[in-house]
């Protein structure tokens, strides 16, 4: 090799090494500026909403029989999140058990009270008896 050649190398080195840091160097702030968690996580609102959401059992993984109301808000969050769909072969997913729906409802209405963004329900007004102009004296 000659001198020309090595100075070539050397000049294409230095090229590529000035593009990596480029390159690297606006990443790792994006990640290291990201906040761990940047408040309320997105919940939706529950389906339906249920009485007793702080009795309903945990019906898999490690809190199994334990009810929702015993677990802490973090677990809570985590029980309220919309999961990934489960999908057949054919790629289609399975439609949702009940118990799972039953599960994240309870959870999300814990969420949601919890926030004070549950909606009220409709109130029923019941209508009085007639007023009578007989006025017994």
């Amino acid at each position: 090799m000659t001198t020309e050649q090595h100075a070539e190398i050397l000049v294409e080195l230095r090229a590529i090494r000035a593009l990596l840091s480029r390159q690297s160097t606006p990443a790792a702030p994006a990640v290291a500026s990201k906040p761990a968690s940047a408040g309320p996580k997105e919940i939706p609102l529950p389906s339906e909403v249920i009485d007793n959401a702080t009795d309903v059992p945990v019906h898999f993984g490690k809190n199994k029989g334990t009810p929702l109301g015993s677990l802490s808000p973090k677990s809570i969050e985590w029980y309220a999140q919309e999961p990934e769909p489960r999908l057949r072969n054919d790629g289609t997913p399975f439609p949702p058990r009940p118990d799972d729906v039953l599960l994240r409802n309870a959870a999300r209405t814990i969420v949601h009270r919890g926030r004070g963004t549950l909606p009220m329900p409709p109130i029923k007004l019941e209508s009085a008896a007639p007023i009578s102009e007989d006025v017994p004296f």
